[in-house]
């Protein structure tokens, strides 16, 4: 009887195991997949915005956040793929990370751009201002305390974009970058949330078969 109860109570130590590693996933995945959405939205909506200033802000804020998240996305996917890789869910997942594994590189460095971690990057800006010359009369002219929602400071985002064009230098060109940014990185992203809706829904069938079990 003893014997019989251990056993029991290790299958279920087991179960909450997987279920709390299960649903980590799950709500981490959820999570990037709301900030890709979220970014990659703003790109695409962008044209319709109601003035030139934040139709560019929309734009070039967006990229970097979206950069800097599919990054994360990467991390995430390391993470994951030897415990789910086996899975029929996660399969779109497995595929998506090796297409985009070329792309790490440039991915990595909006990650860690001044662009995208804002504050805490002022280290990566200081050095920065040691190679390129701060355009000051464009900061004052963009200056407008009526501004409200149409505040946008066009410096500084070429500013970051020029500490991210020189720190990959040796390996991509500025056009390629552009083009990456304007067409590789939208396109990722629709396959990130394509893969990941997949992975959470299989995932959530799984954990749901699993608590009707346990009852």
């Amino acid at each position: 009887m003893n014997s019989l109860m251990n056993s029991q109570s290790t299958i279920t130590r087991k179960r909450t195991k997987a279920n709390r590693r299960d649903e980590s996933a799950l709500v981490r995945t959820a999570r990037l997949a709301n900030a890709v959405a979220f970014a990659n939205y703003i790109i695409s909506t962008a044209k319709n915005a109601p003035a030139e200033t934040v139709r560019r802000r929309q734009i070039y804020q967006a990229t970097f956040m979206l950069g800097g998240l599919l990054f994360e996305v990467t991390k995430l996917l390391d993470e994951l793929a030897p415990i789910y890789g086996m899975r029929p869910f996660y399969s779109d997942l497995l595929v998506f990370r090796a297409v985009m594994r070329r792309f790490d590189d440039i991915l990595a460095e909006y990650s860690f751009s001044s662009g995208y971690h804002h504050e805490s990057a002022a280290r990566a800006t200081e050095e920065a201002l040691g190679k390129q010359q701060l355009d000051l009369c464009s900061i004052a002219a963009s200056c407008d305390l009526n501004a409200e929602f149409g505040t946008f400071f066009g410096a500084a985002f070429a500013f970051d974009t020029n500490s991210l064009v020189a720190a990959l230098a040796k390996t991509h060109g500025r056009e390629e970058l552009f083009e990456f940014a304007c067409m590789e990185m939208p396109h990722m992203a629709e396959r990130f949330l394509t893969g990941a809706n997949r992975f959470i829904d299989g995932l959530t069938g799984k954990l749901m078969m699993r608590r009707t079990r346990s009852k």
